[in-house]
């Protein structure tokens, strides 16, 4: 199969493009762990695939409308 069919195949049977599909299960999984772990953010961080602690905050927020520390907050209450 070439690329242009799987990425099409992939969009077709997930909705989204093969990126965006594995930043939403990062955040995810970030999810679960800021809100059941003791793991730092920092660790967190990394520990789901990014370098960067503040691209991954902005990619936080935009996909929960929360920054990483506040989204522990709320989850932990």
């Amino acid at each position: 199969m070439g690329t242009t069919k799987l990425k099409s195949a992939f969009r077709r049977y997930h909705g989204c493009t093969i990126t965006e599909y594995i930043q939403q299960r990062r955040i995810s999984h970030a999810e679960h762990l800021l809100a059941h772990t003791e793991f730092s953010i920092g660790d967190v961080v990394r520990m789901v695939g990014y370098r960067n602690a503040n691209h991954f905050s902005e990619l936080f927020r935009e996909t929960s409308g929360l920054v990483p520390s506040e989204y522990r907050k709320i989850a932990r209450r």
